[in-house]
């Protein structure tokens, strides 16, 4: 469980749409993606103006375009941006999609894009910004009033986070305090309680949570070296995604939250 370079740092757009597509049929990655989708429900996509903040190379913009939104997806990597740009044409949504390579951070989007959204969705980006405070302002000033974001992160109110931690910390691999999960660019932790308050801070109101991977089988792929399609874990997880006290207890952990 050591850390790696990250795929979506890989240099080549096609290799790193590749590599991407890949990562989306693992177990953990098809779980996230429902778990996402469960926050949708509700949600009247047709027409809808939607910004993927760290698309990386698109998957969620190109499933939004395919429901007849409108998509404008950023992303700090040029490269994830044409590989984001490659994929929304293999699925013929370009027409739908929007894809720059912009920093939330250091840029005035308003410069770039047109009026301001209905939906936000950052998923597993607030991890990585220095000031999240600042990040989750600038989203608020994207959204058009009632507006909603959709936010995910990884989540250290949850069973994988003590488990793996405690093993790593046994093992003298990681100090567990030091230990960010198994992207060597990540800042920090949240939680329930955390998000609450950061999101009430930028003015917004958290309405729903969503969760998934309450069991490891993300340490068995890496004891046995490949995905472990195991059916309980799933059924479990999508019993007890969307449902109290669960929905905030999963390792990854996503919020809708309204403007």
């Amino acid at each position: 469980m050591n850390a790696m370079k990250p795929f979506y740092q890989h240099e080549e757009s096609g290799k790193l749409l590749s590599e991407y597509l890949k990562k989306y049929e693992t177990l953990y990655y098809t779980r996230k993606f429902r778990e996402i989708k469960k926050l949708f429900n509700g949600i009247d996509l047709p027409g809808k103006k939607v910004l993927d903040i760290g698309c990386c190379a698109g998957y969620i913009s190109v499933w939004l375009a395919g429901n007849n939104a409108n998509v404008v997806g950023i992303d700090i990597s040029k490269n994830a941006v044409e590989a984001a740009k490659k994929h929304a044409k293999i699925r013929k949504v370009s027409g739908r999609c929007e894809f720059y390579n912009k920093d939330i951070i250091k840029e005035d989007l308003k410069n770039v894009i047109n009026g301001r959204f209905d939906i936000v969705i950052a998923k597993d980006v607030i991890e990585h910004i220095k000031d999240d405070g600042l990040f989750l302002k600038k989203i608020h000033d994207l959204l058009k009033d009632g507006g909603i974001l959709v936010l995910t992160t990884q989540n250290n109110h949850s069973f994988n986070y003590f488990l793996e931690g405690f093993f790593r910390k046994i093992s003298g691999n990681l100090s567990g305090r030091k230990w960010l999960g198994w992207d060597p660019t990540h800042l920090r932790w949240y939680n329930k309680p955390d998000l609450n308050r950061k999101l009430k801070e930028a003015g917004f109101k958290p309405e729903k949570y969503s969760g998934s991977y309450y069991f490891p089988y993300e340490i068995f792929n890496k004891i046995f070296g490949t995905d472990i399609n195991f059916w309980p874990f799933v059924m479990i997880d999508d019993l007890l995604g969307d449902r109290w006290p669960f929905n905030r207890l999963g390792w990854s952990i996503s919020v809708r939250a309204g403007k």
